[in-house]
This record gives structure tokens, C-alpha cells and sequence, in this order.
């Protein structure tokens, strides 16, 4: 199919620009067919440019739908009367789902399954239900690239679509189809239509908790007490001796200097358990319930994540300029516990090891700790970290570290006072 550029007054939906705003939309994707509740629009709603039809239709069930074979279905309440609106919609649909033509199904003016767009009159319709229906199929396609990130554990914005297919930039892929095979449908034996979740906001996090494991006891409770409401909490004690933590890591590094006090030979390895073991990964089931019921299912194997997102050899790899580096990652397969992410993974480990180690390089050649880390980088912006606070190079007696991630740059500068800081 022909990519189309279509833009809408008052609303523009950019993926990129989408991916910040689309917490402010009504319309909501649901990877099962639409839930019988209604829809509560979020305050930001009012103040948002949304579409006339998101407007106008303060509580909707849904606009979209991807099935098990990665066929997309979707809703509009205009009717076709000859002027070609569905196939226009279909087109729209298709553009922004990153989908074939042929892929997409559309159905019109239903209002028990789609939504009430009124009369279907004055040329508005691709105008107005246009625009809300790319909204939707935008959002519906964040859902599903957000899916795939935490499945392939790489970033969202490191993925490229086609044809219904994410791509990774190392090669792998998972259909669109793919991520609608929930875990939870899977234990529970059910299809996937006849599953719905509804997030439930609860405390933070910092990586992966127990929430996916409390949903999973929660239906398996419900469904020994059919027809009577279940509510199940996990307290903190629960959270602490059953969610995943992170797991345990050593590292050896070993370098050589030259006369002159650069770092001539690398040698850096590392040894951890997985640090991403997210329900929804291939091969298993990564939910605690699933690995007690009558017939157990098995976890999902280890991913090995190739550099430079990894695994916990995140950040392994040292953003110095080394004339030879050598880095091993010994992944782990045996845990007396079980283990997952906390965030950056295996990133802080491999830093605080790295830079420790700088810091005993510097002094053995000798060497300011800040002058010896930027001689051995070669990006420039290195050289300009300052002291944000006395706007000049720190005293003696400063921290300093650099880092990096996915294109990104950290260099910093601290006293070991904590007077005074700075980075680039």
C-alpha cells in the first residue's frame, strides 16, 4: 500500500509526538475485544486539542482491536452511503498501524460495539472520524511497540514496523499477532477473547514487581468462586519474599598500563543470573502461580539480549577509548532465587565497576582521575564538565565517572563533600 499524509485541524499525531500525548486520549486498546465498562475520560482530556469525535464521545468502549492473527479490526460510527469513508478509514488505519490493506477490517455505525459519531453528513466524516481514528490506531500501535520492547528487551524507539511485524535492530522480531497470546489466558486455558485486563494504578516500582503475579492469583481465585467477586492484595511482606529481585553480579577487570599512563590491554568479565524475566517472553510462562498449579508450566529461557542494550553486560561494554577490550559475559542459568530487572538491568553494576576501577588506574599511573578518564575518550563534549556550583574544574578530592546508553553521553564531576557537582 501507498503511504498517505493526512493531517486533521487541531490534532496532530506523530508517532513520536503521539507516544507523548496519548495519555491524554479517551480512546482506549485493549488487546482482548472491548470490556463492558465504560470509559472515565482523564482530566487532561479537557484542556487536550482532541478530535471532535473523542469530544463528543466521552465514554467509549474502544476503537480498535488486533486479533491472534495480527489482523486488525476497527470501529467507527459513520456510515458508508457511497462516498467511500470506509475505505478511507481502512486506509488511515493501515497507514498508521503499519499494516497491509488487506490486513485491516472495518466495521460502521454499531453503537453497542463502536462508538456514536451521530449523522453522517457535510463532508466531515474522514475530518472528524478520521482524526479520531488515527489517534486511536496510534495509540493501539504504542501499546503493541511498548509490548515488544519489554519482550525483545530492547527500547521502544530502537524498534521499526512492517507489515505488522516489530523489527529489532539485531534481527529479531515478533508479529503483532505474537503479543496478544497472553500468559494469563494461556494458564488459565482460555482464549485470549475471553480475557480482559484492566490496569489498576498501585505503588511504584523501580523495574519488575509482583503485579503480573497478583493478576494471575487473582483470576485463578475468581474462577474457583465463579460468580462471586474476588479482591487480592499483595502486602509488603509478600512483595518481598515473592516478587523477582535483582540478581547478584561479580565482575573482574583486569588492564595493563603504558610508560606514558594509558590503558594499553582490557580485560573486563562479568557473572550474573538473568536480569529480564518478564512474563510474555517466549518459550514459558514467567508467572509464579503458573509454576504451582495441577500441571506446571516451565519459565521462559534466559534471554540473551545482544549488545549494546544486553542483559546484565549492559554497559559492559566501556565508552573509553581502549586499543584492546576484551569483554565476556558468563550468563548465569542456575538461581537459588528467583531473579529479574531492576532498572538499567546489569548497567549500574558494570558502571560503578568500571569507574571504581578507573579511579585505581589514575592513581597508579599517577594521574589526575579527571585528566586520565578524558584522555582515554574521544568525544569531545568530555572536555567541557564543569562544576555547575564554582563554574570551574573541581579540587582534588572530586568524584568522576562517564557513561553511557543508547547513543547518550553522562559525564560527571562531584566533590566528596557533595557541595558541588556537575555534568555533561
Amino acid at each position: 500500500m501507498k503511504a498517505i499524509a493526512m493531517r486533521f485541524p487541531g490534532f496532530s499525531a506523530s508517532r513520536r509526538r503521539f507516544g507523548q500525548q496519548a495519555g491524554a486520549l479517551v480512546a482506549l486498546f485493549s488487546l482482548a475485544p472491548f470490556a463492558s465498562r465504560a470509559q472515565t475520560p482523564l482530566p487532561s482530556m479537557q484542556k487536550a486539542p482532541l478530535p471532535v469525535s473523542f469530544r463528543e464521545n466521552p465514554r467509549l468502549n474502544g476503537w480498535i482491536r488486533v486479533d491472534e492473527r495480527g489482523h486488525v479490526t476497527v470501529f467507527t460510527g459513520k456510515a458508508e452511503l457511497g462516498q467511500g469513508i470506509l475505505t478511507a478509514q481502512t486506509q488511515i488505519a493501515a497507514e498508521q498501524m503499519d499494516v497491509d490493506f488487506s490486513s485491516v477490517s472495518i466495521l460502521s455505525a454499531d453503537t453497542s460495539r463502536g462508538p456514536n459519531e451521530g449523522y453522517t453528513y457535510g463532508s466531515q466524516s474522514v475530518e472528524q472520524s478520521g482524526a479520531a481514528l488515527q489517534a486511536a490506531c496510534a495509540q493501539a500501535r504504542a501499546v503493541l511497540v511498548g509490548t515488544a520492547a519489554r519482550q525483545l528487551g530492547v527500547p521502544a524507539d530502537g524498534l521499526t514496523v512492517r507489515a505488522g511485524v516489530i523489527h529489532a535492530p539485531d534481527g529479531r522480531s515478533v508479529r503483532y499477532g505474537d503479543l496478544v497470546r497472553g500468559d494469563l489466558a494461556a494458564v488459565l486455558g482460555m482464549s485470549v477473547d475471553a480475557v480482559d485486563v484492566i490496569h489498576v494504578p498501585g505503588s511504584g516500582c523501580y523495574g519488575h514487581n509482583g503485579a503480573d503475579d497478583a493478576a494471575l492469583d487473582a483470576a485463578l481465585l475468581a474462577r474457583a468462586v465463579a460468580g462471586r467477586p474476588v479482591k487480592l492484595q499483595w502486602m509488603r511482606d509478600d512483595e518481598f519474599a515473592w516478587a523477582p529481585i535483582s540478581p547478584a553480579m561479580s565482575m573482574r577487570i583486569r588492564a595493563a598500563l603504558t610508560p606514558q599512563g594509558r590503558i594499553a590491554d582490557w580485560q573486563y568479565d562479568v557473572w550474573s543470573n538473568t536480569h529480564a524475566a518478564r512474563p510474555g517472553q517466549p518459550g514459558g510462562i514467567n508467572l509464579l502461580a503458573a509454576w504451582h498449579v495441577r500441571k506446571p508450566f516451565t519459565p521462559s529461557p534466559f534471554l540473551r539480549i545482544p549488545q549494546p542494550y544486553g542483559n546484565g553486560d549492559r554497559n559492559a561494554v566501556s565508552v573509553y577509548a581502549l586499543p584492546r577490550q576484551h569483554v565476556v559475559n558468563h550468563l548465569l542459568l542456575d538461581s537459588p532465587i528467583r531473579t529479574s530487572s531492576l532498572r538499567t538491568l546489569g548497567a549500574f553494576g558494570n558502571i560503578f565497576a568500571i569507574e571504581s576501577f578507573m579511579d585505581e588506574l589514575a592513581k597508579a599511573a599517577n594521574a589526575d582521575p579527571a585528566a586520565f578518564r578524558r584522555a582515554h575518550l574521544t568525544d569531545p563534549r568530555a572536555g567541557r564538565a564543569r562544576c555547575g556550583t564554582c563554574k570551574g574544574e573541581l579540587a582534588r578530592g572530586r568524584k568522576v565517572a562517564a557513561g553511557a546508553w543508547t547513543g547518550s553521553r553522562v559525564f560527571t564531576l562531584q566533590k566528596r563533600s557533595g557541595l558541588c557537582s556537575g555534568s555533561r
